[in-house]
């Protein structure tokens, strides 16, 4: 009797024979099924199961005539009923060359630490890489006895004498992770930070940008006279392009690649080959602007009496209206100067009266 699935070397890795074909592309559904169940049985007994009683399969197709692997998970057992799920997967869970080689990738429903280490561990943007906080308070020299004013009168030193301006402040850098959602050709990465300005008239509205590095512009708006990006250097190369980057031809500035099916017919489907930090660039952390701001606060505080004080404050915040600057588009590369990393300056007064 021929076999309709041979085993492979690895446990529960199968490989299917011309018999497991079904009219239509793909395997035929009681292959499937067939394999599924017999694997239950198989460890029924050893594992005290119980005898089968019924079973049902759910599937999509067509299911790829192309070696398999089965996972066998117990949703219940040790009752008076047993429920088993067996799942069938192709035998890599990655296309080849995607990931690094040798790297142990667990399971579907286990993946290993490994593959979560290469997918997720990466520097965390949300935490800025340098900053430093300052702060100081000064006792302004006006009033009597001061470097300024020191013969005024009684009264101008009440009301001008022995102000004094407190401060607190921060210099922050961010990051950014570029953008890895292309799969064409690549470069090495360049950083221009404020060297090289551009001017960015892709909106209709031509405005002045930088170039922060080299990601990617379309040819079709470089240096283009209406509706483009002018003063990209002529040796501009972006780190990362999309697969299909020719102008004028079929799926321009996509990433789209026709497959090959198993029936001889192809289609047209986005290049996505996973998992999640597949992408050679998806670990690449880049600085972006540094920025500063400073809150100053100025108040003095009136003797009316041994008892009653009155204080008054003027609070400064974002004082000296410092717009700072963002990150620039994670894509493109093009830092917009439309948007401020600091809200605007605010002043607050306040007063207390102490008795």
């Amino acid at each position: 009797m021929l076999p309709i699935f041979d085993p492979l070397d690895a446990p529960c890795h199968w490989r299917p024979s011309p018999l497991a074909a079904g009219p239509f592309a793909g395997l035929q559904g009681g292959a499937i099924a067939s394999l599924l169940t017999a694997e239950i049985e198989a460890q029924a007994a050893s594992r005290n199961w119980g005898t089968a009683i019924s079973s049902a399969a759910w599937f999509l197709r067509p299911t790829p005539m192309a070696d398999l692997r089965s996972e066998i998970r117990v949703v219940s057992d040790g009752g008076r009923v047993s429920v088993i799920d067996n799942t069938l997967y192709p035998a890599a869970n990655f296309a080849p060359g995607v990931l690094p080689k040798g790297l142990d990738t667990g399971t579907i429903l286990e993946p290993s630490h490994a593959l979560n280490y290469y997918e997720n561990y990466h520097v965390d943007t949300a935490i800025p890489e340098h900053r430093l906080n300052y702060n100081g308070m000064v006792e302004l020299p006006l009033g009597k006895g001061k470097r300024y004013m020191r013969n005024a009168n009684k009264f101008v030193d009440a009301l001008l004498g022995g102000y004094q301006l407190a401060f607190t402040g921060q210099v922050i850098s961010q990051g950014f992770q570029v953008g890895a959602g292309n799969w064409g050709a690549t470069s090495q990465v360049e950083v221009y930070k404020s060297g090289q300005p551009v001017t960015d008239c892709r909106s209709g509205v031509c405005r002045p940008a930088y170039l922060w590095f080299n990601g990617y512009i379309p040819p079709t708006v470089i240096n283009a006279a209406k509706n483009g990006v002018t003063g990209v250097p002529a040796n501009y190369t972006p780190y990362l392009a999309p697969i299909n980057n020719t102008p004028g031809t079929a799926n321009y500035g996509n990433n789209n690649v026709n497959v090959a099916l198993k029936n001889g017919t192809s289609v047209l489907t986005g290049y996505s080959p996973g998992p999640s930090g597949a992408n050679p660039f998806s670990q690449t952390i880049l600085l972006g602007p540094f920025n500063f701001q400073t809150d100053i606060s100025i108040y003095k505080t009136f003797s009316i009496s041994e008892r009653v004080k009155f204080r008054v404050n003027v609070d400064g915040f974002n004082a000296f209206n410092i717009q700072g600057r963002v990150n620039p588009n994670t894509s493109d590369g093009i830092e917009s100067l439309q948007n401020s990393y600091w809200t605007p300056r605010q002043v607050q007064f306040s007063a207390r009266l102490t008795f």
